[in-house]
């Protein structure tokens, strides 16, 4: 899942990432819809496991 928060400020959308992933829900958090859509676009896995070791690899 990808959420887009184009007013987000500070650091609270990556803390609420962590804490989904943390609880094995595969999200990501970006600022806008073109970075959400590309990340959703690439190699979809298989399971919801292998999105959230996805999610966990550090990011470019």
């Amino acid at each position: 899942m990808a959420y887009v928060d184009v007013n987000a400020t500070g650091d609270l959308m990556g803390f609420a990432e962590n804490v989904a992933v943390n609880r094995a829900v595969p999200v990501r958090v970006f600022a806008s819809v073109a970075a959400a859509a590309d990340w959703l676009r690439e190699a979809q896995p298989r399971s919801a496991t292998a999105a959230v070791e996805r999610a966990d690899k550090p990011r470019r």
